[in-house]
This record gives C-alpha cells, structure tokens and sequence, in this order.
C-alpha cells in the first residue's frame, strides 16, 4: 500500500509521488488533481486560494483577481464587484 502523496506504478512495481497540483489519501492507483486550490507541499491536501487569487487555468498557481474583480478566501474563480463596489488594484478579496 502506497503512503499519503504516493500512487502505484501502473505495473504495481513502486509507489512513487504525486507531482503537480495532485494529491492521494494513499493506497491510490493515481493522484487526484486538485479542482480548487492548490495541492500542500505533501500533495496530501488541497488548499484553497487566498483572498484576492485564484486558481490559474493550468492549476499550477494561484494568481490575482485582475481590477474589477475580487475574490473571497476559497472562492472558485474571481468574480465582478458588487453594483457600489471597486477593486482598483489587481489581489482584491
């Protein structure tokens, strides 16, 4: 049985670690990619996005809102202000 933030070889010959943005709970055949946030140093857990970033479209990292858009910690994507609202500056939460 392969340990946290390992997978098997496809031949079942080594348990080797996850890379990129994916994670395993262990024993898994593949690594699970992360849909939001980012996989922990481990790649045993997904971490979401601070405030103000998300998620680019590699998953690879999370970037700033750009201006007129914000985000809130875990949020999936950034998203327009409010009607009353701005974000002049690029990392708005």
């Amino acid at each position: 049985r392969c340990d946290k933030g390992h997978h098997t070889l496809s031949d079942a010959t080594a348990c080797v670690p996850c890379e990129g943005n994916s994670i395993s709970f262990g024993g898994q055949t593949e690594c699970t990619t992360c849909d939001q946030g980012l996989a922990d140093e481990s790649h045993t857990s997904c971490r979401p996005c601070d405030p103000g970033l998300e998620l680019n479209e590699a998953k690879t990292a999370c970037v700033p809102c750009e201006p007129g858009q914000a985000a809130a910690f875990g949020a999936d994507a950034c998203s327009p202000c409010d009607a009353g609202w701005i974000a002049a500056d690029s990392g708005a939460a």
